[in-house]
């Protein structure tokens, strides 16, 4: 019969070798996710290149309204 701390390390190693392996898995998860993200956007870009949304029509009166505020002509 092993010793109690010769158990204690081996288990102590699988459960580390465990962890690496799951932490590995789920960064190629995310890095494999923000990778087919980019190059959705990259796609969109290229096919609408000029293409204004409500965020650049928002942030073009909120521009508007500080010129108006500090009397920039």
């Amino acid at each position: 019969m092993r010793s109690g701390i010769t158990q204690f390390a081996i288990r102590t190693v699988v459960a580390i070798g465990i962890a690496i392996v799951g932490a590995t898995a789920f960064g190629m998860v995310v890095a494999h996710s923000a990778f087919e993200r980019a190059q959705v956007i990259a796609q969109e870009t290229l096919s609408k290149p000029f293409q204004s949304g409500p965020k650049t029509e928002f942030r073009l009166g909120e521009h508007q309204q500080l010129r108006k505020i500090l009397l920039i002509p």
